[in-house]
């Protein structure tokens, strides 16, 4: 779908609706992102997404607290994992992710794979390895998207 291009007709009444009341939510516009892990916890049926350039920024979020490099990881010491931190603390029993190398933009398709795994799943934060196609960890834009129940 191109960027600024209407959602309707595409999504459910419902789902509109949901995502209206999401993108009008504290942490919605993805400003405000830092040491935040004192915010409050999401209500169960959430969604929360981040967008996240090469560089390591939330271009764009929902529900969004922080991000950050990750370097303490075996394989991560020259780059590609990011902890995306989210206003949820069970994500490990009741939410599920998917993410996707690249972004929204056209032409912002990169050949490469990407892993999500929980960390620290008390603390609501997970982790996102991004890897070039030759399988070698490296920065990569990605969209993380979350689901909870």
């Amino acid at each position: 779908m191109e960027r600024g291009r209407s959602v309707r007709g595409i999504l459910p009444p419902s789902a509109l609706a949901v995502l209206a009341v999401l993108a009008a939510a504290p942490g919605a516009s993805g400003q405000g992102l830092g040491a935040s892990d004192a915010a409050p916890e999401a209500p169960p049926g959430v969604f929360f997404a981040a967008e996240v350039t090469a560089d390591g920024r939330l271009r764009s979020g929902i529900g969004v607290t922080g991000l950050e490099p990750v370097t303490d990881v075996a394989g991560c010491e020259a780059g590609g994992c990011t902890e995306v931190r989210l206003r949820r603390r069970n994500l490990a029993t009741a939410c599920w992710w998917t993410a996707t190398i690249g972004g929204r933009a056209p032409g912002a398709t990169v050949a490469g794979a990407v892993d999500v795994v929980p960390r620290e799943e008390a603390a609501g934060r997970l982790l996102v390895v991004t890897r070039d196609a030759t399988g070698l960890a490296t920065d990569l834009p990605f969209i993380l998207t979350v689901l909870c129940r």
